[in-house]
């Protein structure tokens, strides 16, 4: 996958705090959860990134509602249980998946989305495949953030913007 940097001077960020965000969108083939509130640049990150490879299939939901909003099925300007029914992920040849604008829910275990989550990362390994997906904590994000390799958390305070990569240390295995 090939990833532009382009310039963000539409915010004031640290761009040293960003970098290893940036790295690890373009270098890593792990699975990565961008969380942060409305407003925080979690959109505004993968956008500036030029995302120009057919191996990435994007959907921003916050768009396809902009789009498509007269049509009865589409409620809402997010993923959701409610339309998830309505697109087909596991179809898709690209080999990097990016869901933008995701809700998670209140119950993980009955949840549509997490189950697609879980089934995609279980399965995309073998498929030679990755998930990027883009929530907020209020949207569940925090719920899911063990399900991914990489998690990408934005902050805002005032008019700064705070980035922090956290790269989980898989657990120590015990032997009996």
């Amino acid at each position: 996958m090939r990833i532009k940097h382009s310039n963000m001077m539409n915010m004031n960020m640290n761009m040293n705090m960003m970098k290893e965000a940036i790295d690890v969108l373009i270098n890593s083939e792990k699975h990565i959860l961008i969380i942060g509130e409305t407003g925080t640049g979690k959109s505004t990150l993968l956008a500036e990134l030029l995302i120009n490879d057919t191996d990435v299939k994007y959907f921003d939901f916050c768009d396809i509602y902009k789009r498509h909003e007269h049509l009865p099925l589409l409620k809402h300007h997010y993923l959701c249980d409610e339309n998830f029914d309505y697109f087909d992920f596991l179809s898709a040849p690209e080999k990097t998946l990016v869901l933008n604008s995701v809700a998670i829910g209140n119950n993980l275990r009955e949840s549509k989305v997490v189950q697609f989550i879980v089934r995609f990362i279980k399965t995309a390994r073998k498929r030679g495949k990755r998930l990027i997906v883009v929530t907020t904590p209020s949207d569940g994000g925090v719920q899911i953030q063990n399900l991914f390799d990489t998690v990408i958390s934005l902050t805002r305070s005032h008019d700064e913007i705070g980035c922090t990569v956290i790269i989980p240390v898989p657990e120590l295995i015990k032997y009996e």
